[in-house]
């Protein structure tokens, strides 16, 4: 079986809590608040919904910090490779 070429990153784990934390983020730290709309909330419900139709490893950041996050991905990434150089 070939491994997932993409992963999913998304910022917590429902769909309502992940709306909330991304509002936040986009009102707070990002400083974009005009992101923070139900067209944003759609597109981010839609690639959620194809990550898991298509079995693509999802992360959620809700609950790390951006350093946590990022290693997360990182690790995330090092199986992946891992796994697709097994597989060939």
């Amino acid at each position: 079986m070939k491994p997932p070429g993409f992963l999913f990153v998304i910022g917590a784990s429902g769909a309502g809590k992940t709306a909330a934390v991304r509002a936040a983020r986009l009102r707070g730290p990002r400083a974009q608040p005009e992101l923070a709309s139900e067209r944003m909330e759609a597109w981010a419900r839609y690639l959620r919904e194809q990550a898991v139709a298509l079995g693509l490893p999802v992360l959620d950041t809700s609950r790390l910090s951006v350093d946590e996050a990022a290693e997360a991905l990182r690790r995330e990434l090092a199986d992946l490779r891992r796994l697709r150089e097994t597989t060939g």
